[in-house]
């Protein structure tokens, strides 16, 4: 009788150890944030949401339509104002309070229609702000621009058609892609250095030590390190559109991507975690055909 309970002991202990050892090896998938607008059978825009995943559970807190978003501070993002289904256009660059719904309008899109190219482009890419919510950086047209909301003064900081834009957490510099280069523009010296090209879509690491980004050609993502340069491929994609974000310790990678459909209202829209040292990757949304991501973001909420 003693040895049936000690190896039923011995058993339990085992599977324990599994059990824990399996926990520990799952992927934090935690304070993710996407907005997304949400189409109509004729492709029209009819309404946006605003969800986060958060202890393996999915929800849409607000129905807003927001997109070029960022995160300010704790809880408070920053984006664009989508105005449809009630009216045509953007209302502008607003701050959004996940906790309290509360909307703050930062800068009205009359102020942008001067730098508007011929085909009326306006903003491009994740908005950027500073820590203390002073100095915006976003694209509109063929310019990037600054609007330093203490002074109430938008100017233009250099031409450029990029679509996609990191400025980095010691606010000394932007990193931005054209024509498939990945440049670094110094805000001091107002000077531009290249970093590498073929680039499509890219992220930086927080402390810049690590650079992710799609292939030009090959629907590829790969790792770079900012120090030695040396790449390593990831995985293959399909569309992941400007979306990908790295964690804070620099152990996973969130991206979306879409699963390929010959009929285009068919293709959904996934999010996935992918961690770096394992290859081990988790999909934590599949979104219905309507839906469009057009953010998404690693935060502490």
């Amino acid at each position: 009788m003693k040895k049936k309970k000690s190896l039923i002991i011995i058993a339990g202990g085992v599977c324990i150890l599994v059990a824990a050892f399996f926990l520990k090896k799952d992927i934090k998938t935690d304070d993710i944030i996407w907005t997304s607008y949400v189409h109509d059978k004729n492709g029209n825009i009819n309404g946006g949401r605003v969800c986060t995943y958060r202890d393996g559970k999915r929800e849409c807190i607000d129905n807003i339509a927001l997109s070029n978003v960022s995160m300010k501070e704790k809880n408070l993002l920053v984006g664009m104002q989508n105005l449809y289904p009630d009216a045509k256009g953007f209302k502008g660059i607003i701050t959004y309070n996940i906790s309290s719904k509360e909307v703050i309008e930062i800068l009205d899109c009359d102020r942008i229609y001067d730098y508007l190219d011929d085909r009326k482009i306006d903003f491009r890419g994740n908005i950027q702000v500073t820590k203390d919510g002073n100095l915006y950086f976003f694209t509109c047209g063929k310019k990037m621009l600054l609007y330093d909301v203490e002074k109430d003064n938008l100017e233009t900081l250099f031409e450029t058609s990029c679509n996609q834009y990191v400025l980095n957490e010691g606010e000394t510099c932007l990193y931005f892609s054209e024509n498939g280069i990945l440049f670094q523009y110094n805000l001091t010296e107002h000077t531009k250095d290249k970093i590498i090209d073929q680039v499509n879509n890219f992220t930086i690491s927080r402390d810049e030590t690590l650079i992710i980004y799609e292939d030009r050609k090959k629907r590829e993502l790969f790792l770079m390190e900012m120090e030695t340069g040396k790449k390593e491929k990831l995985l293959e994609v399909n569309y992941v559109d400007n979306l990908i974000y790295i964690s804070e310790d620099n152990k996973c990678l969130l991206y979306t991507d879409y699963k390929e459909s010959m009929i285009p209202t068919n293709r959904r829209v996934e999010i996935y975690v992918f961690e770096l040292e394992t290859g081990k990757q988790k999909k934590i949304y599949r979104g219905d055909y309507g839906d469009n991501i057009r953010s998404v973001l690693w935060e502490k909420l």
